[in-house]
């Protein structure tokens, strides 16, 4: 460990037995402390600037949590703290509070004035490796797995949470059996999940998409911005925002790869004719996917493309766009049918009734709007109660609008035309940021900031998957190990090793 005093005239060292204290400027040894030989010292740290602040080493020791004066090499603070195993240790920059991380599972913070436990911070998941403060001795910082945590030291209070994946889900979408989902990912892959199999009620954690034989799709190189199945199931699409490339997902094989920038929205046509993708621009193209005919250039668009969706018999397009403006198309012609500007905000996902007669739509300013057709004649709007995020919009049964509204970790559906709660899905412990559900309206998946992704069954509420990307250690059998110690098994079971 090495620390610098507040007014940069001193400076400590240690590693577990001998701490230094040192000149910064004229590389000066002032002193040294030699630890006892069953005393192991964490970190080191000052009490208060300038030469007046005692530098000070803490660390555990003779069953004690212990902070040593470095001028008189003497204790001047103990505590006994039998039976358990210290992490980490880190002293606040004003030398008032000392943090604690512990193997099993949680942080103390201590006062060191008064010689008393001001809080003890719990919720991790896995052992807290990591301790920092901030610079005015207010904040403090854990590190846990891939989770930076963020603590109010006043109150004791997580103030947030940050978390580093290895494979962030960026876009999701089921296939229209909606048996499978597929994902598109930070690391530029693509993956497919099998969603078959499993009892009522019951939580099945699935480490593999479909085997690892398509565990991939490769050959993007950039994030994944958006993905979409053919209704057939026989083709999925994705696009990185460079190029938009159709897979086979049986094989794993890109059938075919299409270029147009930045785009972030695709759909196929219901009889798989047709791919149509937005571009930022305010582009869309259509490409015919039997045949080799030129793409086919919709216009009229002036700012990025923000959803799509067809008619249930294939035969129009509607799209919405960042200039606030909704276009019904006639494919393959690619003539405008009818054009007009919609409401205050942005429409973010858009629906069309089984009849084909409706157009539900999810506004970001938190409503929910409804269009007569072939005239895009406005209907009605909705607002949730209390102004939650509407995330998701859609047609159940005999053409009653439902919208997926979100409270940070927990969704709700709600109907539209009753105003009231259909059904709500808790589970997650990190923000949700990605949504979709199954065409056949019976399924809904959510993937949170956190590595989950969860499938859940819109009627009840029931969370009837969970889906998550290989970790590090993921399928790595360690039962027989001997050794390791209980922090390090903790370690590799957060990292998704077995481990007895």
């Amino acid at each position: 460990d090495l620390k610098v005093s507040t007014t940069g005239d001193r400076l400590v060292s240690s590693d577990d037995q001998l701490t230094c204290l040192w000149h910064p400027v004229t590389g000066e040894l002032l002193s040294t402390y030699q630890g006892a030989a069953d005393a192991r010292i964490h970190t080191v740290g000052f009490s208060g600037p300038g030469q007046s602040g005692a530098s000070l080493a803490a660390g555990y020791g003779d069953q004690c949590l212990m902070i040593w004066d470095l001028q008189t090499s003497r204790p001047c603070w103990s505590l006994p703290v039998s039976g358990t195993m210290l992490l980490a240790m880190e002293l606040s920059p004003d030398g008032q509070t000392l943090a604690c991380s512990h193997a099993h599972g949680a942080v103390t913070v201590w006062d060191i004035p008064n010689r008393q436990l001001r809080f003890t911070l719990t919720g991790f998941s896995s052992p807290v490796w990591g301790l920092v403060f901030s610079s005015n001795s207010q904040l403090l910082g854990t590190t846990s797995d891939y989770t930076v945590r963020l603590w109010d030291l006043a109150q004791g209070d997580c103030l947030g949470s940050l978390r580093s994946l290895r494979y962030p889900v960026s876009a999701l979408s089921f296939t229209h059996q909606g048996t499978q989902l597929i994902t598109g990912h930070e690391d530029a892959q693509v993956r497919l999940w099998q969603l078959g199999g499993g009892e009522s009620g019951s939580e099945h954690l699935f480490k593999h998409p479909l085997g690892r034989r398509i565990h991939g799709f490769k050959g993007h190189e950039h994030s994944i911005r958006t993905v979409a199945a053919s209704w057939d199931g026989q083709k999925l699409a994705s696009s990185d925002g460079g190029s938009i490339k159709i897979w086979c997902p049986v094989s794993g094989a890109c059938l075919r790869s299409l270029s147009q920038g930045h785009v972030d929205a695709i759909a196929f046509s219901p009889n798989g004719d047709w791919l149509v993708g937005g571009s930022e621009d305010g582009r869309l193209q259509a490409w015919h996917l039997t045949q080799e005919l030129p793409p086919v250039d919709l216009r009229g668009h002036q700012s990025a493309i923000l959803a799509l969706g067809f008619s249930p018999d294939g035969e129009q397009l509607i799209s919405s766009s960042r200039d606030r403006s909704l276009r019904l198309w006639h494919l393959p012609t690619g003539q405008t049918l009818k054009a007009v500007e919609g409401p205050s905000g942005h429409i973010q996902d858009l629906s069309f009734s089984l009849s084909g007669c409706q157009l539900l739509g999810a506004s970001n300013d938190g409503s929910v709007y409804w269009w007569q057709l072939p005239d895009l004649a406005l209907a009605g709007s909705w607002s949730h109660p209390d102004s939650q995020i509407v995330c998701k919009v859609f047609y159940q049964g005999d053409d009653q609008p439902v919208a997926i509204v979100s409270d940070a970790c927990t969704l709700t559906a709600w109907s539209v035309i009753g105003n009231q709660p259909l059904a709500v899905f808790k589970g997650h412990t990190q923000e949700i940021w990605q949504v979709c559900t199954s065409p056949d309206g019976q399924r809904l998946a959510s993937a949170s900031l956190g590595e989950e992704i969860r499938i859940w069954h819109l009627a009840t509420g029931r969370c009837e998957h969970i889906l998550r990307p290989d970790r590090p250690y993921e399928g790595v059998n360690l039962d027989g190990a001997e050794g390791l110690s209980a922090p390090e098994r903790l370690m590799l079971k957060s990292l998704g090793a077995a481990v007895a």
